[in-house]
């Protein structure tokens, strides 16, 4: 999940000034719906239809997951690095820890405190590249990341609900195409369909590239590993997409690797084993 996620941010960079994020953001989730949608028939025969209260999550997740996140990440890819995209995204972890403690009742421990600081410093410095002026002068499009990430945490605690009745494949493709639907006034207002037919090579590769493997495979993995792991234990592992973007921008657009990013690495990976090991006491309990 979090390589494919990694893959997101160069896909996103090497489309922007190319075409509108709207535009690209509906191109997107037609893909993966369309995908989505065959994979559900092929595995399920049919397409199950949602209880009331059921489509409400699921609307939840369209708007959070798919019209919030998308529209917000390619505004902000705009003007944003994706190596500082990537530092933004690293908050992720710290907003799913909270509302999964306001909305889930999750307790955390010491040694999950301890991870959540080690693995969001390590994403931090591996982005950063070791400097704190890579890190200042905070814009409106890293504000607009920054909302992109609340709106993925959003989806991670909502998806927790919606996962205690409908599978992983079932709650992303309804996602998928309740966002699509989202996303559909807002491309057609936005609508330059000569821009869209005159797209390179290039740009139609980096948007099946999210498509398929940016929300149809990471989405489900990411499901999946909520649902087999928890939010929490799950949404630790966002914060390796930084290290996995930088390490697809090295072999994509040539770019180094020098020793923050390998320390860096190296300390995510250590808060992402304590964030999922184990520990007997709870803070607040006596477990």
């Amino acid at each position: 999940m979090s390589f494919f996620f990694g893959g997101v941010f160069v896909a996103g960079k090497t489309i922007v000034g190319e075409v509108e994020p709207a535009i690209a953001a509906f191109l997107r989730f037609a893909i993966a719906t369309l995908m989505l949608l065959l994979i559900l028939l092929w595995k399920e025969k049919q397409i199950p239809i949602p209880t009331p209260s059921q489509f409400a999550g699921l609307a939840a997740l369209g708007l959070t997951g798919v019209l919030g996140y998308n529209l917000c990440l390619l505004i902000g890819l705009e003007t944003v690095s994706s190596s500082r995209s990537s530092v933004i995204v690293a908050s992720n972890p710290v907003f799913i820890t909270l509302m999964s403690v306001l909305f889930l009742g999750d307790r955390l421990t010491r040694r999950k405190l301890v991870g959540i600081g080690l693995s969001v410093s390590g994403a931090i410095l591996v982005a950063s590249h070791g400097s704190w002026n890579n890190l200042t002068d905070f814009s409106s499009g890293d504000l607009a990341i920054l909302v992109c990430a609340i709106c993925w945490a959003s989806y991670s605690v909502i998806g927790r609900y919606v996962l205690n009745s409908l599978s992983p494949l079932v709650s992303v493709t309804y996602a998928s195409a309740i966002g699509l639907t989202m996303l559909l006034p807002f491309a057609l207002h936005t609508a330059d369909f000569q821009t869209v037919r005159s797209l390179g090579t290039s740009a139609w590769i980096a948007i099946m590239y999210m498509g398929v493997f940016g929300t149809v495979c990471a989405f489900l993995l990411y499901y999946q590993g909520i649902q087999a792991l928890g939010v929490i234990r799950a949404g630790a592992f966002i914060n390796l997409i930084p290290v996995s973007a930088i390490i697809l921008a090295l072999f994509i657009l040539n770019e180094e690797i020098d020793v923050s990013i390998t320390i860096g690495t190296l300390i995510t990976i250590l808060g992402i084993f304590l964030i999922n090991s184990r520990q007997k006491t709870a803070i607040g309990t006596n477990q």
